[in-house]
């Protein structure tokens, strides 16, 4: 409740022109980090025109949208990345095939996590902080 409580007090407090200069840092560290992941991805890409750039700063741009908003509840929000393990096996209560791919067994190793899982722990009212469950489960593929 507390970490809801002072984001929330800390946002309505800031004026106007420290939004527009909150705004004009994301901005800029969307920018530069999305120049320092296009040097990384780059030679991997199948089209590398300014599209790429401009989807990827936007990407980068939501995301901390999104961050900002979930620091706003109450409930405990994680990410949940896949272990560092060389084998990790497919969990369906934690795990989904992306689209299009045929849905692995359970215990089948996971070749790649695609996207992390995203749960939940208790409500933005602040209560059930014993409940826990999956917004969003691990994006995976799996090579049979």
């Amino acid at each position: 409740m507390w970490k809801a409580t002072t984001s929330a007090l800390i946002l309505e407090s800031m004026k106007d022109e420290d939004q527009e200069k909150v705004q004009e840092s994301v901005e800029n560290f969307s920018s530069n980090f999305s120049k320092l992941v296009l040097d990384v991805i780059r030679p991997f890409m199948r089209n590398t025109d300014e599209g790429a750039f401009n989807d990827l700063q936007h990407i980068i741009e939501n995301s901390i949208a999104l961050d900002q908003e979930i620091c706003r509840q109450a409930a405990r929000v994680d990410w949940i990345f896949p272990p560092s393990e060389d084998l990790v096996p497919f969990d369906p209560d934690c795990m989904a095939a992306d689209m299009g791919e045929v849905t692995p067994q359970p215990g089948q190793h996971i070749s790649m996590a695609i996207m992390p899982a995203l749960k939940k722990q208790g409500r933005s009212t602040g209560e059930a902080f014993e409940t826990e469950y999956f917004l969003l489960k691990m994006g995976i593929t799996c090579v049979p």
